[in-house]
């Protein structure tokens, strides 16, 4: 049985994440499983629609099995998010593939940037003030050249190389595929009948779902804004001290004065963004410390690795691959909360902080 691992968010399930589930298995996958996002997503916001929907439709598409990615690790910057994806996936103890989606389509050379990466020396440019997305261009193009760099200026490929250097650091055992993105670029007008999930978003909450419809396999209901929890978010800011912001996540070399300051004056989330965004520290990063503010996540709680990961759908095929995750005992596979509790007590505290909160952001 050739096991196939993906990675994502399905932000929301479009036309393209239908190609991408057919390009596995046409790559020789006999089984899927998806390792996906919850409630909030790793751009620091609540997902557009809830992870049962959007797991369904993957079901429908042509997966096997959906599996949670805990929240600690999807609502994370690149490099956690796919560490935590991949984890997933080496423990289940099936997985010999994962599949993924970028702008270059040319898996040796995303193999050999994710390694190339790991040479170089940073701390010349982060003392430059440059966040470290930033750093790793500048040393990446000034070790390896522009065209180098230049796979670390798109999304997907960043995506990508995060995802081999994961596989690396846990030992291999893991083969990177993937695809070129199929028609429309990560945030532009569509094209050959695919859209980006982040133009679907945006069109959807200015014009309505009549106008994505083309783009969404199978129609879904329940669209969140963006900035569905902005009222809870700005109340929850105001209340933390300044220890209580450096506990977070991402917050480093004094930023706690700037989210404390920022706090007590923003009367949008907008706004409060805006105050604290600097070069060194950009918005999505910003975004995600709020989740985490949210969430109640402490830095020195998260857990290094998954232990436990959430079912949230399953066809026939999907039985082998649990079956084989219950017989490795390296990760506990359940869609049982009870169970999940008692097995990962810290991750199901946040899912169900996480749950709670997303039934409160604002429907469309």
């Amino acid at each position: 049985m050739r096991v196939c691992g993906i990675i994502s968010e399905y932000n929301p399930f479009h036309t393209g994440h239908a190609y991408q589930l057919a390009a596995a298995r046409a790559a020789g996958a006999e089984r899927i499983v998806v390792v996906m996002s919850g409630q909030f997503v790793q751009r620091g916001m609540t997902a557009c629609l809830d992870k049962w929907q959007r797991a369904n439709a993957a079901i429908a598409a042509g997966a096997d099995l959906v599996l949670e990615l805990p929240v600690s690790f999807a609502a994370a910057s690149a490099e956690r998010f796919a560490a935590g994806g991949v984890s997933v996936l080496k423990k289940l103890g099936c997985v010999s593939m994962l599949h993924c989606g970028s702008e270059c389509g040319d898996a040796a050379l995303l193999r050999d940037t994710a390694r190339n990466l790991d040479r170089l020396e940073l701390s010349g440019w982060l003392k430059q003030g440059l966040s470290y997305p930033a750093a790793l261009r500048r040393a990446m193009e000034e070790q390896y050249g522009e065209a180098a760099a230049r796979l670390l200026d798109t999304p997907n490929n960043i995506l990508a190389i995060e995802y081999q250097r994961a596989i690396d650091r846990l030992g291999g055992g893991i083969t990177l595929y993937t695809v070129s993105r199929a028609g429309a670029a990560h945030d532009g007008a569509p094209a050959g009948g695919y859209a980006s999930a982040s133009w679907i978003r945006r069109t959807w909450a200015e014009k309505g779902s009549s106008a994505v419809a083309e783009y969404l396999p199978y129609p879904p209901t329940g669209f969140r804004a963006e900035n569905g929890l902005e009222q809870a978010a700005l109340y929850r800011l105001s209340t933390l001290s300044k220890a209580g912001f450096a506990a977070l996540p991402d917050v480093n070399e004094g930023l706690e004065n700037r989210l404390y300051r920022a706090a007590k004056t923003a009367d949008t989330l907008e706004g409060f963004c805006a105050a604290v965004q600097t070069r060194r520290y950009p918005l999505a990063r910003i975004r995600r410390i709020v989740t985490a503010a949210l969430l109640g996540i402490r830095a020195e709680e998260r857990p290094a690795e998954p232990v436990s990961a959430r079912v949230l759908a399953v066809a026939e095929g999907g039985y082998e691959i649990l079956r084989s995750a219950k017989r490795e005992k390296k990760i506990f596979c359940s869609g049982d909360t009870r169970l999940l509790s008692a097995a990962d007590p810290y991750e199901t505290a946040l899912e169900r902080r996480s749950v709670r909160l997303f039934s409160l952001a604002k429907e469309v």
